[in-house]
């Protein structure tokens, strides 16, 4: 018997096959950015996003942390979201700053792997706040030192965040942790000192928490500031010596 051979148009179950989609760096990038909004980013669910097997995926991307990095570069905090300065104390408006900060890496925690390059991966970010604190009194340096010290606080944060929420889901929660360690210490006559910290239900609440290492990170650039820029602290154009070009600041 002869085998007919198959039409090279259909697959082997007899669906008709179509052309492989072209792909583009543009259509990519668009794929990136519907994972991205919905779910991890990952070369199979570019790839299936592309209506393209993985394969041809690589022809065109060396590997998921180039697609990773295209979705941090898309959604790294813009600076047109952040609070005014004007109008504010140069240590309200920073605090408003990593609170934007924040909340862009609790939406997209794919980005945490990047560090500071998913905050500011162009360095746009950072020329802004040594523009804007230098305007307030800082000097240039710790000005932009100030930013650094600030996001990796943001990150770490978020970090312990997400911990707690994962935990959280598996009926471990923060506070609970911690009294079962208060506990086991004191029956092991251990851990001394932390056995005299009294902690309350709200210092559990995690954007509690954050205000306080907020206040605590900003109080440290505060105290390294020189007196000049200490003194200069009100946030208005006139204390700043020129005004912006920035709208009217916006309540915290």
């Amino acid at each position: 018997m002869v085998k007919i051979p198959e039409p090279k148009n259909r697959t082997t179950d007899g669906r008709r096959r179509g052309r492989t989609p072209s792909v583009s760096q543009d259509r990519i990038a668009k794929a990136v950015r519907q994972v991205g909004r919905r779910g991890p980013i990952s070369m199979q669910n570019v790839a299936a996003a592309l209506s393209v097997d993985v394969t041809t995926l690589y022809r065109h991307v060396g590997g998921v942390e180039e697609l990773r990095r295209m979705w941090a570069s898309m959604v790294a905090p813009k600076m047109a979201a952040w609070p005014e300065p004007d109008g504010r104390t140069w240590e309200s408006w920073l605090a408003g700053v990593c609170r934007h900060y924040r909340s862009v890496l609790l939406e997209n925690p794919d980005l945490i792997r990047f560090g500071q390059r998913a905050i500011d991966p162009e360095l746009k970010n950072l020329d802004e706040v040594t523009r804007v604190l230098t305007e307030y009194g800082f000097e240039p340096r710790a000005a932009a030192f100030a930013h650094g010290f600030l996001v990796t606080t943001v990150i770490g944060y978020v970090v312990q965040d997400l911990e707690a929420m994962a935990d959280a889901e598996r009926g471990h929660s923060a506070e609970r942790r911690w009294a079962e360690a208060q506990a086991t210490a004191k029956r092991a006559e251990q851990l001394p000192a932390l056995q005299q910290v009294t902690l309350r239900p709200e210092d559990f609440d995690g954007d509690r928490t954050f205000e306080t290492f907020l206040e605590l990170a900003i109080g440290g650039i505060r105290a390294s500031l020189p007196p000049r820029a200490q003194r200069r602290r009100a946030g208005t154009s006139e204390s700043r010596g020129r005004g912006t070009s920035r709208k009217a600041g916006a309540a915290d």
